[in-house]
């Protein structure tokens, strides 16, 4: 989008407040850190599971499942929307927070502005990438998201440089002080919050991105101290402790030794020495191991040159080099095209069932056991530790029986790496007849009653599986509860 986009308000919050038009560049500026050492031909090595499936450990029948590439969405993965582009295939949404609207006076907070943001069309019901910013990369005052107090009452200097275009000094310990009160706020408030997917670690640089490209004053250029990014980089990290967190530049210094964050590269394009830098060092140092890896395409781009770039096998070979979890199209088609989708699959993990041992029938006074092995065939983990469950089902698909699976965490579960996953359902108490088996992975916490929803898609708090299964469709009970949500594995007779 050229400028930022209108809120849109969601039934039951209050009133948005006018936000001044934001001027976005029509191209994002070039990088001056291309890569200086040839791209790494191989990842290196770390400890991980056995990479083929172990015999089953349970008695039962065998079961095999048809194989597909993985369904048309699954949550936290994907090309995202954000600004007011709502795509349905999208589970994960991207916004800016301008500082100046999360904390209009010093020291008053209205997380009510916030929330204007996450409701916006590009984003509402979606698991959530935020960044705080001060400075847009304008020539006039509209392109400020600092509040005012920040120079009128704090001294900080805002400098217009000689390109014409602003910059706060972000050095100034006044800023810093100021900035860390603001971050830990919006932890306080959003840290472990069920609609977060990741913070990412702005409020420095333009588009809190960490750079203040071409920025000069009276002929030197104007960057920001290493003192400055440690001290913005702790600060986020006292305030999130739960909720993931992304940075810029994952060969910066200070970033590289920072562990459990992810990484955002603005810039990712094909045949790009910036953007190929980034992936070089997150596929040297596999920093995709720890946070998730997303981004944006540059703006300005038409759909044709989008489909040309992206559409291709090359789109896929960048996906996977950079273990790429999500990105932001910010030129698509209106309709994402065949190659698109495949692309939109290929992003982030992708659980596939290679087959279940379990009995067809079993005695109401003992348990079913039942074994599931899978493979991620994804390009990254998932970085959530998501519980697992397995149930039989009634003929109306209610639950007379769930037991959470005994397995290890799903972060665990890196690229090609085969899993199994265990339970054992007691049957005592429950009637004789024919039940459907059925597992499904899901957000801690969705399945039970809550007295304020969690305004998310019920869509976007389970995973589904790359097969061909029966699904039973989930939604939200009246007492804000997921209902279903399960992939069904077969049937059972309880005797």
């Amino acid at each position: 989008p050229t400028t930022e986009p209108p809120i849109t308000q969601a039934p039951g919050t209050e009133p948005p407040t006018t936000q001044a038009p934001v001027t976005e560049p029509t191209t994002e500026p070039p990088t001056t850190e291309p890569p200086t050492t040839e791209p790494p031909t191989t990842e290196p090595p770390v400890t991980e599971p056995p990479t083929t499936q172990a015999p089953p450990t349970v008695d039962g029948v065998n079961h095999a499942y048809q194989k597909t590439d993985g369904p048309d969405r699954n949550p936290m993965k994907g090309w995202n929307s954000g600004w007011s582009d709502d795509r349905p295939e999208s589970t994960v949404g991207f916004q800016y927070i301008k500082w100046q609207d999360l904390e209009p006076t010093n020291g008053t907070f209205d997380f009510s502005a916030v929330e204007d943001v996450i409701n916006r069309s590009g984003s509402r019901n979606r698991h959530l990438i935020l960044r705080l910013y001060c400075d847009w990369w304008g020539e006039n005052e509209e392109s400020r998201g600092c509040p005012d107090w920040i120079y009128s009452e704090v001294g900080v200097d805002r400098i217009r440089g000689d390109n014409g275009r602003y910059i706060t000094d972000y050095n100034d310990p006044r800023y810093i002080a100021e900035a860390a009160q603001a971050i830990a706020a919006l932890g306080e408030r959003y840290d472990d919050d069920p609609r977060l997917y990741a913070f990412q670690i702005g409020v420095i640089g333009y588009w809190g991105e960490w750079h203040t490209w071409g920025s000069q004053i009276d002929g030197d250029s104007y960057d920001i101290t290493a003192d400055t990014e440690t001290k913005i980089l702790n600060a986020y990290r006292s305030a999130f402790d739960r909720t993931m967190l992304m940075a810029r530049y994952p060969d910066r210094s200070i970033l590289a030794s920072a562990d459990d964050i992810g990484f955002h590269n603005d810039y990712f394009r094909p045949n790009n020495d910036h953007s190929a830098g980034f992936d070089n060092s997150v596929f040297a140092e596999r920093r995709w191991v720890d946070g998730p890896i997303g981004g944006e395409v540059p703006p300005g781009l038409s759909s044709g040159d989008f489909q040309q770039m992206y559409g291709t096998v090359q789109g896929r070979e960048i996906i996977e080099k950079g273990h790429y979890s999500t990105m932001k199209p910010t030129s698509v088609p209106d309709q994402f095209s065949q190659d698109h989708l495949e692309l939109h699959k290929r992003f982030g993990y992708n659980y596939q069932i290679d087959g279940a041992v379990f009995a067809e029938s079993a005695d109401r006074t003992g348990s079913l056991a039942v074994e599931l092995a899978a493979t991620n065939v994804g390009v990254a983990p998932f970085y959530y530790d998501w519980q697992v469950e397995f149930a039989l089902l009634s003929s109306d698909n209610t639950p007379v029986v769930v037991q959470e699976a005994s397995s290890y965490d799903l972060r665990s579960i890196l690229p090609e790496r085969s899993f199994s996953l265990n339970g054992s359902l007691p049957l005592n108490g429950v009637d004789s007849g024919t039940y459907r088996l059925a597992v499904r992975v899901i957000q801690p916490g969705a399945d039970q009653p809550k007295a304020q929803p969690w305004r998310l898609d019920a869509r976007n708090v389970y995973l589904l599986f790359a097969n061909e299964l029966p699904v039973v469709e989930g939604s939200w009970s009246g007492q804000n509860q997921l209902v279903g949500g399960w992939s069904v594995l077969g049937s059972v007779t309880v005797n």
